[in-house]
């Protein structure tokens, strides 16, 4: 196993240029735009609206070069999609590897609207499409985007996301640690579960650390097979310390870990979301 270690600053850096989605924001179908999560590896481009230009060439019949308004006058496609980094949870492996220090919140449900173009991965401010007849060997896909155990490990390839679901964080936050305090009582639970390899099938709620599972109740709002779905839980909160955990099973039977796997880029690890709180007395 190889980790490589960044200091503090550094850690803060990434943090602080990359943000997340606010867990609060699960309570909504399409996250508001501020608030759905950011990842920016280098920088942000001037980009000159009159001038710009995409440049489409390679293994086809007819090369072009497309303006903002050629784009804008093609036929669209809009559709609801869930997007979430292929880091998310880094935070929870130990030792944590050195990059952006997700914990849960690198995710976000938005309408896409677009000229749709087919055999690509997600990227932005894109000036140059380059057809090509096999897989593309660039450096995301060779090297960086890959499950590997260790520093010797070639590894396999990310793809499709795995099945995970979240939820809002019940009660109200200490300061520093973010661990919930809330009132005895029943509480309304609520968050969101998606997956990339088949559609959501069940969610699932413990409110011991994941010792014993209680159904949650999914909402009919599948919608667009891109799009995350919502479901909640009546939690009967009794005084003292919770953690509260949930999960989701999709229609191929894939389901979620109680414990991550650490591998060196700190990826897939979607693990069960673990909230503790403390239900006071009353």
């Amino acid at each position: 196993m190889a980790v490589q270690e960044f200091s503090t600053v550094q850690a803060v850096q990434l943090a602080t240029r990359n943000h997340g989605m606010p867990l609060e924001a699960l309570r909504y179908p399409i996250t508001p735009v501020g608030l759905h999560y950011l990842l920016i590896h280098f920088d942000i481009p001037a980009v000159d609206a009159v001038s710009w230009r995409l440049t489409i060439g390679g293994d086809v019949e007819r090369p072009l070069s497309l303006s903002l308004d050629d784009l804008r006058g093609r036929d669209a496609t809009e559709l609801s999609s869930t997007m979430e980094c292929a880091g998310n949870g880094r935070a929870g492996l130990d030792p944590m590897p050195a990059s952006q220090p997700w914990v849960l919140e690198a995710v976000g449900n938005a309408r896409w609207r677009g000229v749709p173009l087919r055999g690509m991965t997600n990227v932005k401010w894109l000036t140059a499409i380059t057809a090509v007849d096999r897989p593309f060997d660039g450096y995301q896909q060779e090297q960086a985007y890959r499950f590997r155990l260790d520093a010797d490990d070639e590894g396999v390839a990310l793809t499709r996301m795995l099945p995970r679901a979240l939820m809002v964080p019940p009660g109200i936050p200490e300061f520093l640690t973010r661990e919930r305090i809330a009132e005895p009582g029943e509480h309304l639970l609520e968050g969101r579960a998606w997956s990339g390899q088949a559609p959501v099938a069940q969610g699932e709620v413990s409110d011991d650390g994941g010792e014993t599972w209680q159904r949650a109740e999914l909402a009919h709002d599948a919608g667009e097979r891109w799009a995350w779905r919502s479901w909640t839980y009546r939690w009967s909160a009794i005084p003292g310390r919770h953690t509260l955990c949930c999960r989701t099973t999709d229609e191929a039977g894939n389901g979620q870990p109680l414990e991550p796997e650490w591998n060196v880029g700190g990826y897939a690890n979607n693990s069960v979301q673990r909230i503790p709180v403390t239900v006071s007395s009353g």
